[in-house]
């Protein structure tokens, strides 16, 4: 079973995302960040810290940028 784990995510990180569609370098600096030393500790000593949050972690959610600040201006507008 272990080993038909790590056939998938070696395959998987092979697979370049659509978002990154064109841009193998971009990809390929990517899985170079997750392999250097220390990056897991460091992601997993955030992600404890994001767990840590009573809240989301920013405000945004999965609305664009801009839906975000026309929100937010008028409802800070709306608090006078």
């Amino acid at each position: 079973m272990l080993q038909l784990i790590f056939l998938y995510v070696m395959y998987d990180l092979q697979v370049i995302p659509w978002w990154l569609a064109g841009n193998e370098q971009c990809w390929d600096m990517i899985i170079d960040r997750w392999y250097a030393e220390g990056w897991v500790e460091m992601h997993e000593s955030c992600r404890q810290r994001r767990l840590m949050m009573p809240g989301a972690p920013h405000h945004q959610g999965n609305s664009h940028l801009r839906q975000y600040a026309a929100r937010w201006v008028s409802e800070f507008i709306s608090s006078f």
